[in-house]
């Protein structure tokens, strides 16, 4: 902006000095006011040295546009003393009303002192009289004449008079002796002040609030890094506090000393590859790769430990683990005899912390006695001491249990006792019958599993007995077993196909009565399932109410016809025989009064029957013996000459 550009107030200026309608800072209304027509930038700056360049410009600018002020050329406004004739002059009583204001600011009032503000008071006062005085001369027309110089006012006792103020007076005195100057002009009544305005105490007091809001969020700031210094050291606390918590943990649970509790649990040299602490999903101890003596490997096993007694331990109780967990595993049959025998009584050795083991998934590869998966647990009694191992297969039609447990013989020996529980269970071994209860127990010894003890018993009869494997060279089953109130044909139904069962529409049995068995068991085999699998049963029966459906075997030996009907048995009996291959009937056969019937049959794994009878009428008919062949299956068995 070039300082020498001259301002002036247009008429819409004056009447804003009056009216204030505008929302103007106190400078700018400062401004106004002394821009009386022949005031260039240059003399603003001069006046008002408490403003610098910028608010000036600004102001200036703001006044222009809103069409307060308006620019003149410096020949226009230079030195001729007159106000332009399209500006209004402003009233001397303006100026006086600016200066009265008691809400000006403190930098804006003239003087530091309250002596000074009384006196700048008294001064407008009495210019405001010389202008209102000069301006009725004017309207009356006299001429302008020396008017009597204003009383001097003295200072009140103890103030003196400020310098400003005589300024002010011999200027008013020039202003109001000559009418060629205007002396309505109020150039003259503006020139001392040449003070701050209100704009410099909103300054100041924006300064004082940056200040403040700056020192706020210092302490805001600070504030902010004291808390989260002091969460860092609660946590270094904390941390600290669980590092010494845990440091015996970590000393017991290391790889060496886990390897040494395992050694005294498998009595054999136990390698532990590593172990490591996580708390995601659930507090956990993994110790990885364990190889137990070449006999078998665990790929992981957890030690478990709900979040309650973690909180517990840290705070300096026990630890005290939920169980350590196996992962799935397939072992051999060997290595699944090794692990029964040594774990439930090597378990007394591992640390009293651990309450349970749980085996995820145990599998017995190449099994036919256990082909499913198994769950195994082994739980710690209240007495401190495990309780039994129990494995439950995982998938399998109604339940089974197989608890083993550590035990002594008589003699001292060390042995491991098993317990079998089922209900609607069918064993991998034998008839494919499906049984309502069985139990067994026994025990393990040696090279001797020995099955004291076992009943089953369903809807078509019981049966219990006792068995005994050993091996030496190979193993070898013996065992004798007693079967009573055989409902026969009870276990021919269960030999249908389950649809024909459910309609009820199936045809009676070839064979009804009630058996009672006494057997004995035999076998060999390089295995225990090879062994199994070769044992054969073998022994008499006897059939009471016996009934032969089909065919009159009286009938068909008198007539020579294969007559329909059905042969009543006062008594039957026979030697069976059953094996893996078939089940075979010898010496097989009854009498139904004077007629006797005997023969020798098999029963095929497919059902399939092949065999001839021998039927005879007795002494008192001259008939010959008539020998019919048996064919068709055990459910609908046929007969031929």
């Amino acid at each position: 902006m070039n300082v020498s550009m001259m301002y002036r107030r247009t008429d819409r200026g004056v009447r804003e000095v009056y009216e204030k309608s505008h929302k103007f800072t106190q400078s700018e209304r400062l401004i106004l006011i002394l821009l009386d027509g022949r005031l260039n930038v240059a003399g603003l700056k001069t006046r008002l040295p408490s403003l610098n360049d910028d608010r000036i410009e600004r102001a200036l600018r703001k006044l222009q546009e809103a069409s307060l002020v308006e620019q003149i050329s410096y020949e226009a406004g230079k030195g001729n003393g007159t106000v332009a004739p399209d500006t209004t002059p402003l009233e001397p009583e303006a100026v006086a009303h600016f200066l009265e204001q008691t809400d000006l600011d403190p930098i804006t009032v003239f003087g530091d002192s309250e002596e000074a503000i009384a006196a700048e008071m008294v001064r407008a006062s009495v210019e405001q009289a010389a202008a209102q005085l000069a301006k009725e001369e004017t309207i009356m027309g006299r001429s302008i004449a020396s008017p009597q110089p204003a009383p001097k006012m003295r200072p009140e006792a103890g103030r003196t008079e400020s310098r400003r103020s005589h300024k002010t007076r011999a200027k008013l005195r020039d202003a109001t002796t000559s009418h060629g100057l205007n002396g309505a002009s109020t150039h003259w009544a503006i020139t001392t002040v040449n003070v701050p305005d209100r704009l410099d105490l909103q300054e100041e007091r924006d300064r004082v609030e940056a200040v403040e809001y700056s020192d706020g969020r210092r302490r805001e700031i600070l504030r902010v890094w004291m808390k989260r210094l002091l969460m860092v050291a609660v946590l270094a606390v904390i941390a600290a506090g669980v590092y010494a918590t845990l440091a015996p943990l970590r000393d017991e649970t290391s790889a060496a000393r886990v390897s040494e509790r395992l050694t005294a649990v498998f009595k054999r040299p136990v390698r532990v590859a590593e172990t490591d602490f996580r708390f995601a999903p659930t507090p956990r101890l993994i110790v990885r790769t364990i190889d137990v003596g070449g006999q078998f490997k665990a790929e992981e096993i957890s030690l478990l430990i709900n979040w309650k007694d973690l909180w517990s331990a840290i705070r300096g109780g026990n630890w005290v683990w939920s169980e350590a967990l196996i992962a799935p595993m397939t072992v051999t049959p060997a290595q699944a005899a090794y692990i029964v025998r040594t774990l439930p009584g090597g378990a007394r050795e591992l640390p009293s912390k651990i309450s349970t083991i749980r085996f995820a998934s145990v599998r017995i590869g190449d099994s036919r006695l256990f082909p499913d998966a198994f769950e195994g647990v082994l739980r710690r009694t209240p007495d401190g001491t495990f309780g039994p191992l129990v494995l439950r297969p995982l998938d399998a039609e109604g339940t089974m249990q197989l608890s083993f447990r550590p035990g002594r013989l008589p003699d001292g020996r060390e042995s491991i006792e098993f317990r079998l529980d089922a209900d609607r269970w069918t064993p991998p071994f034998g008839p494919r019958v499906r049984w309502n209860e069985i139990h067994a127990t026994g025990r393990i010894f040696d090279n001797v599993v020995e099955v004291s003890d076992f009943t089953l018993a369903g809807f078509f009869g019981m049966t219990s007995g006792t068995v005994y494997a050993a091996t030496d060279v190979e193993w070898a089953i013996t065992g004798i077993a007693g079967a009573s109130n055989i409902d026969v044909e009870s276990v021919l139904q269960t030999l249908r196909p389950a649809a024909q069962v459910a309609s009820g529409e199936a045809p009676p049995t070839a064979v009804q009565g009630t058996a009672t068995m006494s057997l004995t068991m035999a076998g060999r085999g390089p295995s225990l399932d090879d062994a199994i699998a070769r044992t054969a049963i073998a022994g008499p029966f006897q059939l009471r109410w016996a009934t032969l459906n089909g065919i009159n075997l009286g009938l068909a030996a008198s007539q020579g016809a294969m007559a329909a009907g059905t042969t009543r048995f006062t008594e039957f009996n026979g030697l069976m025989a059953a094996s893996a291959n078939g089940v075979r009937f010898e010496d097989t056969g009854g009498r139904a009064g004077a007629m006797a019937a005997r023969g020798d049959f098999t029963v095929a794994p497919d059902l399939a029957l092949a065999g001839g009878v021998r039927v005879e009428l007795g002494a008192q008919r001259v008939q010959a013996p008539v020998s019919l062949r048996v064919r068709g299956t055990v459910l609908e068995p046929r007969f031929s000459q």
